[in-house]
């Protein structure tokens, strides 16, 4: 086995071990039962129900997953992976891989239970699974980058933390309330509205365009996970 992989799984193998799991994962499959309890309901709309929530449940599933190592235990597997950019990695791809059985189960319960007014198409699913995963990697690389720090205080992390996923969700109405000379503020805010509008507004949009808007929250996502990781490294810690 790679180190990157023994160490995902190591990674995996303390989260389970800590349950801190089961308070997320629990509320969420309790609300994808709950939009889905009387039907039928429209498609895209509700998948973008079920992905902003997925937002902030993967935001929590992280936030618990890096409070899971003690701290002085921390500092041990970074000394052992031998590479800081090896050992954040792994810690993000593990989180991912523990919210990953959320996104199936928001992408494919509905359609296995007959939730919907009618029967989504591949594109609908396709892209609805994409926005779902494009939402927990933001989310998980946002608490990464917040709250991976060790031995930083909670309340540091949790605040900075919550400020970032409420910014990301509140930036349309921010936009309208910023003056002109201001909204360029706006691009350094996670891009969570273009992944809403690409859900909510599928059928009134297009295909393409649609899937256009999704261009510019994977590329910010992709630059956030790599200044991240840089950033951590640096940090050493």
């Amino acid at each position: 086995m790679s180190p990157m992989l023994a160490l995902i799984r190591y990674q995996l193998q303390l989260f389970a071990r800590s349950y801190r799991y089961f308070a997320p994962m629990t509320l969420y499959l309790i609300f994808i039962a709950w939009i889905y309890s009387m039907i039928p309901n429209p498609v895209m709309s509700s998948y973008a129900s079920t992905s902003v929530c997925l937002f902030l449940v993967a935001a929590w599933l992280a936030f618990n997953f890096y409070s899971a190592e003690p701290p002085a235990q921390q500092q041990l597997t970074l000394m052992h992976s031998r590479s800081g950019i090896r050992y954040h990695s792994s810690r993000m791809a593990a989180v991912w891989a523990a919210a990953l059985p959320l996104t199936l189960v928001a992408v494919l319960y509905p359609i296995i239970l007959g939730g919907f007014d009618r029967q989504p198409t591949a594109i609908e699913i396709a892209v609805s699974l994409y926005g779902h995963l494009l939402f927990t990697w933001m989310a998980i690389v946002l608490t990464a980058l917040f709250c991976s720090k060790i031995g930083s205080q909670l309340i540091s992390k949790l605040g900075g933390l919550v400020l970032a996923l409420t910014l990301s969700l509140a930036a349309p109405g921010l936009a309208e309330w910023l003056p002109s000379t201001l909204r360029w503020l706006l691009w350094v805010v996670p891009p969570a509205s273009p992944i809403i509008d690409t859900l909510m507004n599928f059928d009134a949009l297009g295909e393409a365009p649609a899937i256009a808007k999704l261009v510019w929250p994977s590329l910010y996502t992709l630059a956030l996970s790599l200044l991240t990781v840089v950033y951590l490294q640096i940090r050493r810690k």
